[in-house]
């Protein structure tokens, strides 16, 4: 039986050993490296070993004792220790089937040396993750769980050969691509396809080799680029295609340069041309293009160049706008020609001028760039030809000349006052008409000498129109023979005295120069009749009445009558001595008639009047018989 005071000290080395007992529990509850089952089963000998001490203690008689059981029961619960058993197991078999794992990776040739230590990675961190869940894993029941899921995961990792895999399929993807592009390429024929895709396969071949013998994934991304820039690199060089169009394009260049020479051709010629030109040559080049083998291009080479040599332009602008030029030139030239004012010599100078515009004219059209140059040129031309209007100068001239001469030969004809108007009008009628013949000669002359010599005979055949008159003369013949007829009429006339038949004479004589001026001044030959029938008229009209005489006579009667008068009244006187005294009067009044008639002037006519008279007054009869009676 203890005492009170080992009780009380029991009872306290008892909680001592519950609190030891209690820190190790606690301590092994908190060893994660313990699963549960293993945690309890340690804390169970840990809670025994406290009951045990704890017993031992309440068996104690005195303190020391007590205190000794209490040191027996801490060290035994410290020597509670539990080793894991569940957790390392299932760690070594995790670690085991990592190890297995990755001597099975390590020994895999496909893999790089990276993709191998990706894969141990791999597996160290499945095998850790494991080791990590086991090691967290709470009870047996997890860490079986947790050992297994690791076990799948190690064994999960099962690496792809990435890298090589990966390094060949670029490889093949870039070969593939080349020999995609090679045979979409349409500048190289079958052929030369074939040729570039059994490099590609040769220089993928040898990458993928090598790629395989690499250890790294350097080396392996090396050799893959290495592989793949070969294959990039196979850029085959087109031959039969580029030679085959570039034996187009030479024939297509030629053929044009051809064409830009033409100078018949116009800008607008020669550009559809060298279309046509390139027309050809890029369907040519287009069907070389698709075309599958040599045998083909070559075909289409020569089918392109064949179809190049057939362009041949025949000039259209220039050569139509050149035949406008000619047409005009012939036409102003036949024109000229048939232009009978000209001379041979004006003509041919005219048609050399008209020869001269039109060469220039179709070699500016030669010269001519573009279609509208042509155009204006060729109008330039046609009206440089259509200015062409020669002005006939021999011809003219010498037919002026035969005008001058015929106008001067007219105009001295109807100066001529000796001629009548038809008189005039026929001699200037045959100035005109050798004037008219002399032109005609000299229109219908040919040359400049012949001109001349047609202009001389024409002068020379006006020069001989001098016409004579024939009217005046022959109607002045006629008032002269009118004025001679009625001259003597009057000379013959011896009622009139001389100063009668002189005053008369001149009358006449003043008529017909009158008629004569009137002729003269007469332009018709109707008026020259008429002047020659007035003339005549008038001269015919001039019959003098004799005066001198008839009134000498006519005193003598006078003196007669007053003679016989008297004597008539002399009663003195018988009938017969009256009688006889009148018929002495009456002989003497006939003999101073008789003498006044046979008088030629007015003084003889006086004389004989007054010697009339005298007779008749000296007759005084004498009575003879009656005064006797």
């Amino acid at each position: 039986m203890q005492s009170t005071q080992v009780q009380w000290l029991s009872q306290q080395l008892k909680q001592a050993i519950q609190d030891a007992a209690d820190a190790k529990k606690a301590a092994i509850q908190a060893d994660d490296r313990l699963t549960q089952e293993e945690k309890d089963a340690a804390k169970a000998q840990v809670q025994a070993s406290a009951d045990t001490a704890k017993n031992a203690v309440d068996a104690a008689s005195n303190n020391t004792d007590v205190t000794a059981e209490r040191g027996k029961g801490v060290d035994a619960i410290n020597a509670v220790n539990p080793t894991p058993v569940a957790k390392p197991t299932a760690k070594d078999e995790i670690q085991a089937a990592a190890d297995a794992k990755k001597q099975a990776i390590e020994d895999r040739p496909d893999l790089t040396r990276e993709e191998k230590d990706a894969a141990i990675k791999q597996v160290d961190d499945a095998a850790q993750a494991a080791k990590d869940a086991i090691d967290a894993a709470s009870n047996n029941g997890d860490v079986t769980n947790a050992k297994g899921n690791g076990l799948a995961a190690i064994a999960a990792v099962t690496p792809a050969s990435v890298t090589k895999t990966d390094a060949k399929a670029a490889v093949d993807a870039a070969a593939t691509l080349k020999k995609d592009a090679i045979q979409s390429r349409p500048d190289l024929t079958q052929e030369e396809k074939d040729a570039a895709i059994k490099q590609v396969d040769d220089a993928a071949k040898a990458a993928k080799d090598a790629i395989d013998a690499a250890t790294t994934a350097a080396q392996v991304g090396a050799e893959k680029d290495a592989g793949v820039k070969a294959i990039t690199d196979v850029n085959p060089t087109p031959n039969a295609k580029p030679a085959a169009k570039q034996a187009v394009q030479d024939a297509a260049d030629a053929k044009k340069a051809a064409i830009e020479a033409d100078n018949t051709l116009t800008r607008e010629e020669k550009d559809a041309a060298i279309k046509e030109v390139n027309d050809a040559a890029q369907a040519a080049k287009d069907a070389i293009d698709a075309a599958t083998t040599n045998a083909d291009v070559a075909t289409e080479q020569g089918k392109g160049e064949t179809a190049i040599n057939a362009v041949n332009p025949v000039a259209d602008a220039k050569p139509k706008a050149k035949a406008e030029v000619d047409k005009a030139a012939d036409a102003k030239k036949a024109a000229i020609e048939a232009d009978n004012t000209l001379t041979r010599e004006e003509k041919d100078a005219a048609i050399k001028q008209v020869d001269d515009a039109a060469q220039a004219a179709k070699d500016a059209i030669d010269a001519a760039t573009t279609n509208a140059d042509v155009a204006t040129e060729q109008g330039k031309g046609e009206i440089a030809i259509a200015a062409i209007n020669p002005v006939a100068d021999a011809k003219p001239k010498a037919k002026a000349e035969v005008d001058k001469a015929a106008d001067a030969k007219k105009a001295a004809i109807e100066a001529d006052n000796t001629l009548t108007r038809e008189e005039k009008d026929a001699a200037i009628k045959e100035v005109n008409a050798a004037a008219q013949a002399a032109k005609d000669a000299i229109d219908a002359a040919i040359t400049n000498a012949d001109v001349a010599t047609e202009q001389g005979k024409g002068e020379t055949a006006i020069n001989a129109v001098n016409p004579v008159a024939d009217a005046k003369p022959k109607a002045k013949a006629e008032v002269d023979k009118a004025a001679d007829a009625k001259k003597a009429a009057i000379e013959a006339d011896n009622t009139l005295t001389r100063e009668e038949k002189d005053a008369a004479i001149k009358e006449v004589n003043d008529a017909a120069q009158a008629a004569k001026d009137a002729i003269d001044a007469a332009i018709t030959n109707a008026d020259v009749a008429t002047e020659q029938g007035k003339g005549e008229t008038a001269i015919n009209a001039v019959n003098p009445v004799a005066d001198a005489k008839p009134k000498a006579k006519a005193e003598v009667d006078k003196a007669a009558d007053a003679k016989k008068a008297a004597i008539e009244a002399d009663n003195t006187l018988t009938r017969e001595e009256k009688d006889a005294a009148i018929k002495e009067v009456n002989d003497a009044a006939q003999a101073a008639k008789d003498a006044i008639d046979a008088a030629t002037t007015n003084a003889d006519v006086a004389t004989e009047q007054g010697k009339g008279e005298t007779a008749i007054n000296a007759v005084n009869p004498v009575a003879d018989a009656k005064p006797e009676g």
